[in-house]
């Protein structure tokens, strides 16, 4: 809920639109007043990069040949929120990404306060944490579990939590990946509980949307810990807030988990009324009435209730549309289990 990569929960384009239009006006302006090759952007890129990395990528590519003339702390921070960008826009980070963070993590870490700049108390402390996320991100991408999960603990303790200026925005970014890691590598109690702290500090940073994201994704971890009323006690809060919220489609995120679980125990019509709602309200088709790209796996779980339901001509035809519509691996094995 994208990593800020790959959430399911993104937000609103128009906004991020007007945000960027005045960033880059703002950029341009003092372009015409600043000899630095990082100055002639000016302090709104670092607004840029979060509202629209492209275009943040973009401006600083354009200098990308300037970097030469930079003093050592505008080049870590050009590398600092190109990486950010980069990382934003979902590019593959690699070695070379990791070789320059190490850089930028050795030059933070060395960097003392000061009573103003890049070194003052909490802007030190949210840059290094943030330098150590984005070497994490490096390392997760170039599948190098062990150290992203270092990373990512290291980018956790440098967070200043007491100060009122403390980046709780980055710090849910940085749980919600260790968390990630931390399921993938089946230490389970440990990443609810990194999922719950993701939660309470997009709270904190006022992001009540992705805190419901947070919430949604502890039931992933209780499923494969088997504890199925706790999956759908989350599921269910987490539906819930959704709805407070107005939004009424994302309220059914959690509908492949809890159609599992009633599966399971046999609650086949539970699962249909729950089919009926979802195709009714959860945005599942596009204008012309097929399945919205990306959704494709609602033919499986559709199969599934046709198949608990002893439709088994009508569940085999829904498996091998799922095949025929979708490439995506995991949607591959799920069609050919079914």
């Amino acid at each position: 809920m994208s990593d800020n990569r790959r959430r399911h929960i993104t937000p609103t384009h128009r906004i991020g639109r007007h945000i960027a239009a005045v960033a880059i006006t703002l950029i341009l302006l003092m372009a015409c007043h600043n000899p630095s090759p990082l100055g002639r952007l000016g302090g709104a890129i670092d607004s840029l990069v979060n509202s629209r990395p492209d275009s943040a990528l973009t401006l600083l590519n354009s200098i990308a040949r300037d970097t030469a003339e930079m003093s050592r702390r505008d080049l870590m921070r050009y590398y600092l929120l190109r990486t950010n960008a980069e990382n934003k826009c979902d590019t593959v980070l690699t070695a070379r990404h990791a070789a320059l963070m190490r850089r930028v993590c050795d030059y933070y870490d060395r960097k003392s306060p000061s009573p103003f700049g890049e070194g003052s108390g909490v802007r030190l402390s949210n840059s290094r944490m943030l330098a150590h996320y984005l070497l994490g991100r490096c390392y997760s991408d170039m599948g190098e579990a062990p150290k992203a999960l270092e990373s990512f603990c290291k980018a956790i303790e440098y967070c200043d939590t007491n100060s009122n200026d403390c980046n709780h925005s980055l710090l849910s970014i940085v749980y919600y990946q260790k968390a990630k890691l931390l399921l993938y590598q089946l230490v389970l109690p440990d990443a609810i509980d990194c999922y719950e702290k993701a939660r309470q500090s997009a709270l904190l940073s006022g992001d009540s949307l992705w805190a419901i994201g947070y919430l949604e994704h502890k039931a992933s971890a209780y499923y494969m810990m088997h504890q199925y009323d706790s999956v759908l006690s989350v599921c269910k809060e987490a539906s819930q807030e959704y709805v407070r919220h107005g939004y009424i489609a994302q309220s059914y995120n959690s509908f492949p988990l809890v159609a599992d679980v009633l599966l399971e125990r046999g609650q086949t019509d539970s699962v249909g009324r729950m089919l009926s709602e979802y195709e009714a309200n959860s945005g599942l088709f596009d204008e012309l009435g097929e399945i919205q790209q990306g959704r494709e796996l609602y033919y499986y779980y559709k199969g599934k209730y046709l198949t608990a339901s002893g439709k088994y001509d009508a569940a085999r035809s829904l498996f091998t549309k799922l095949l025929s519509k979708s490439q995506d691996p995991n949607h591959v094995e799920a069609a050919t289990k079914g």
